[in-house]
């Protein structure tokens, strides 16, 4: 027999795993400094649970900066430096195109959720102008913002 969870009960257990994974996460911090590696921190990020008031769009609350060019490439990179790569070698690309050179740097990587996981990004770099792009047909070509180049 199937339970349903409420929306209530997903929140509680995402904040209470929010929780242990901070924990975690300043055991990690601590064991890194005390061995004085030279890392970035981790910023904490505030939780709410609930946006309703918050009339601000996403792209004014948070740090959102267009992606800059960069030369080279690292598996261990978010994908945006990833995407910043293809189309830094590329120039322009769709987004099969950008998948071809992240898959041609990673072949390791699964092709099917990758894209997925590709197609969400892009998204959201174009919603917030992070990137630019141009419609063929049903398709975008994505570039580096005009002010990168």
């Amino acid at each position: 027999m199937e339970e349903s969870v409420s929306e209530k009960q997903v929140i509680t257990f995402l904040i209470e795993k929010h929780r242990f994974l901070t924990e975690d996460l300043k055991k990690v911090e601590l064991a890194l400094d005390a061995l004085g590696a030279q890392y970035e921190p981790y910023n904490t990020i505030v939780l709410k649970t609930s946006n309703a008031g918050n009339s601000e769009p996403l792209s004014s609350r948070i740090n959102l900066n267009p992606l800059q060019r960069n030369t080279t490439y690292n598996s261990y990179d978010r994908i945006d430096q990833k995407i910043s790569f293809a189309l830094t070698q590329r120039g322009s690309g769709s987004k099969e195109e950008i998948l071809e050179v992240i898959l041609k740097n990673e072949p390791e990587l699964n092709k099917v959720k990758f894209e997925n996981t590709l197609s969400v990004r892009l998204s959201f770099l174009l919603k917030y102008k992070l990137i630019g792009a141009e419609k063929e047909g049903r398709n975008y070509i994505y570039k580096l913002s005009e002010s990168l180049i």
